[in-house]
């Protein structure tokens, strides 16, 4: 089985080895990751960070924060799925590894983790857990420059949106996104000096 693993994930595994980064971490949610997240999302919760990865024997692995509940999407030969209540996890935590960052989480005895996912959105996963459950930690980078969160929040946006489109209703566009920026600065998902420094990269003109 781990030969056949290896076969049939060998092309992502080498690019990130060589790359000594995931280069598929920091990419739009795609459209059989939207319907996997609109089946399992609880009634009433909005996305609030995800983050891509890859699980060990299982391919690729998406992880998805709401209010209250942490969703874990595992691929491969074996489908899975995970649904945690934020409040009942008994930790997370993201560090800094060789090809991107790990994250870990633990619930009820059982334990998840996917490495290989990109800076900004596991911070932000992190930060999204620490909103609603103090037994979490983060080893690492622990602030975001203001390309990095803007690009961030542009990613998890996209997500909200293609999934609950009636509850981001409003949410689009430059005052859209500010009106968001300004929401999840309140629960902690940006830091007051990021939040500070997207807004001058947004006024700032842009080459043509």
């Amino acid at each position: 089985m781990q030969i056949f693993n290896t076969l049939k994930y060998g092309n992502d595994l080498v690019e990130i080895f060589i790359e000594g980064s995931n280069p598929y971490a920091k990419q739009h949610l795609g459209a059989q990751d939207i319907e996997a997240v609109r089946k399992m999302l609880p009634p009433g919760e909005r996305i609030q960070a995800y983050a891509i990865g890859r699980v060990v024997g299982a391919g690729r692995g998406v992880w998805v924060v709401t209010e209250k509940t942490l969703l874990a999407f595992m691929q491969g030969n074996h489908p899975a799925t995970q649904s945690w209540a934020l409040e009942q996890l008994a930790s997370f935590e993201g560090q800094k590894g060789k090809y991107g960052y790990t994250l870990r989480a633990q619930c009820s005895g059982e334990a998840i983790s996917m490495y290989g996912a990109d800076h900004s959105l596991a911070l932000m996963c992190q930060r999204a857990v620490a909103a609603h459950n103090a037994h979490t930690s983060f080893t690492g980078e622990n602030s975001l420059n203001a390309a990095d969160a803007l690009h961030a929040m542009e990613l998890i946006t996209d997500a909200a949106m293609r999934t609950q489109p009636a509850a981001m209703a409003g949410l689009t566009g430059d005052d859209g996104l500010m009106t968001l920026l300004n929401q999840v600065s309140r629960n902690g998902l940006i830091l007051n000096e990021e939040l500070a420094a997207i807004f001058e990269r947004m006024k700032a003109p842009q080459p043509a």
